[in-house]
């Protein structure tokens, strides 16, 4: 524990008006230092209150904390104006009022409680929100420099014990996360992962370990769900398809769709082998990242990127500030969340919400499962009736909610850090075709589920094919073809209760359907690369 003495000891003013010259310079810089602070502080209310009652890109984020935020802005702009001009008043009469260690730690509480407001309510991180943020944090440090002198006499105590408070949450909080940082360097693991780590760091955490079996399978020695992939160089047409979760999905390797495209053109001349380099969790960042590192080396003669709409679009947004102010980078929060999230989940499978096929997770029942056993041990493959669904009612209408309102919401802008991504892998590629796959969310695929959602969210005029159209026009502004998977899947017949059945039940992923779809489409969008490498012809170059 760390004590305190009381947060503004007494001070001995100095007498009439020549004690202005005979004031220590140090107290007078000091002073001088305090007024800056305090008048920045009330210009950046002022300019918080501009944002939060008539900026119409920060509103929306508000919501109905918008109006309550603008006032208590405002009334933290007087604030600081009050003290600041209290301030000048003791230096004109020569009474500055010079630095202190108490005032040093109630404008670091002042700081820190700014924080807190933006880590509790000013999500995601923005600038704008974070100016609010700010300007309520000094706000208050400016209503402690006000009463400051008054309450450490009247309750010394409760001054002590609220400094004492005040700094323990302060140093749990900040040794609490470098701990965890720490200790997530040493350990990686999902439970730790941090979406401000480097993208070879990030990679690692979520890479399945060589030889690890996944729904009868095994990882090869690259911890990729394939096969061993054959170095160059080689007879066959090779292509490296990157993506993240979507690279294992819910479907043994024989149904993915990297598999399907492999068998659809089988009969192309000498082959195709399409080579699935894809990790758990990563986004457009690590996608760069490993065809640099990890594709490129293989000399494939055509690249494959599976963008998917739920989640890629603003996977991007690291660095700065947002280190520090966006909670999902922050372990002291996400460590406790993933780990409430589990334990609820599990209950909800207990009381029969929801529940798993028990041959489908137990790490100890995982074992090689050659293709003509697939049906028997997994039986939902062939019968998306029979299908289990990976998570519960509950959880999996929170998922479909956050997608909506993370890519139906969106403005054209908000696509520049995916599109820099996708840029930087045209680059890479160089004269190597590179193909992007746009893999859309479940909502947008089936109507009911969009209803609901939309429904429950209680929105209007969204544009449901937005990510689509935005990002289909700026690779067509490029010369990066596309493959687009909604209008085939959306094209995908009705069973027999109204679903089409291509998505896993209450999953993010594909099942057999759904994989059979997106492995025709892509088998379509290389056949030409393939004949034009038979006719011997080189590919077409890209626009710069």
């Amino acid at each position: 524990m760390y004590a305190s003495t009381t947060m503004e000891p007494t001070e001995t003013p100095g007498a009439g008006a020549g004690a202005a010259g005979r004031a220590p310079i140090a107290r007078r810089v000091g002073a001088a230092i305090l007024i800056l602070v305090l008048g920045s502080a009330a210009g950046l209310g002022v300019d918080a209150f501009k944002h939060a009652a008539i900026d119409a890109d920060v509103r929306p984020l508000l919501g109905a904390w918008a109006i309550p935020a603008a006032a208590a802005a405002l009334a933290a702009s007087g604030l600081a104006a009050a003290a600041a001009a209290r301030e000048v008043r003791a230096l004109r009469r020569g009474e500055p009022r010079g630095p202190s260690a108490a005032r040093a730690r109630a404008l670091v509480y002042g700081l820190a409680l700014g924080c807190a407001f933006q880590l509790a309510a000013f999500q995601p991180f923005k600038t704008a929100l974070f100016h609010v943020a700010a300007a309520l944090g000094l706000g208050l440090f400016s209503g402690a420099v006000l009463a400051g002198d008054g309450v450490s006499r009247r309750a010394p105590r409760l001054v002590r014990a609220l400094d004492v408070l005040l700094l323990n949450l302060c140093l749990v909080a900040v040794l609490g996360e470098i701990s965890l940082r720490l200790l997530a360097w040493r350990h990686p693991s999902p439970l730790l992962a941090q979406p401000d780590a480097t993208a070879r760091a990030y990679i690692e955490t979520f890479r399945l370990g060589p030889g690890e079996i996944w729904l009868g399978f095994p990882c090869n020695r690259g911890g990729h769900y394939d096969t061993e992939f054959a170095p160059p160089p080689r007879k066959t047409f090779a292509v490296a398809s990157i993506s993240d979760s979507f690279a294992f999905g819910r479907t043994p390797h024989h149904h993915h769709f990297t598999t399907v495209c492999e068998r659809e053109l089988a009969g192309a001349g000498p082959g195709v082998e399409v080579f699935n380099l894809g990790v758990n969790g990563i986004g457009p960042r690590e996608y760069a990242y490993v065809l640099e590192h990890e594709a490129l080396p293989l000399a494939p003669d055509a690249f494959v990127v599976n963008v998917y709409i739920g989640n890629d679009i603003l996977s991007h947004r690291r660095g700065g500030l947002r280190v520090l102010l966006d909670r999902e980078n922050l372990l002291v929060y996400q460590v406790p969340r993933r780990l409430l999230g589990l334990s609820e989940e599990r209950v909800r499978r207990r009381m029969g919400a929801a529940r798993y096929e028990p041959e489908t997770v137990e790490p100890d029942e995982r074992e090689v499962v050659p293709p003509e056993r697939l049906a028997l041990r997994f039986p939902w493959i062939l019968d998306p009736a029979r299908e289990v669904g990976t998570f519960s009612v509950e959880t999996y209408r929170r998922l479909a909610d956050d997608r909506v309102r993370f890519f139906a919401t969106r403005e054209p802008r908000h696509f520049e850090g995916v599109c820099h991504h996708l840029a930087e892998m045209a680059k890479l590629a160089g004269d190597v075709p590179l193909i992007v796959v746009l893999i859309p969310d479940e909502t947008q695929v089936e109507d009911r589920l969009w209803d609901e959602t939309v429904a429950r969210l209680g929105l209007s005029g969204l544009e449901r094919d937005l990510p689509q159209r935005v990002l289909g026009e700026w690779l067509a502004s490029r010369g990066i073809p596309c493959v687009d998977l909604l209008p085939l899947l959306r094209a995908v017949p009705p069973l027999e209760d109204g679903w089409r059945h291509v998505f896993h039940l209450r999953d993010t992923h594909f099942n057999a359907r759904g994989n059979e779809v997106a492995g025709k489409a892509l088998a379509a969008a290389l056949r030409p690369h393939v004949e034009r490498r038979l006719a011997g012809r080189e590919p077409t170059p890209r626009a710069p």
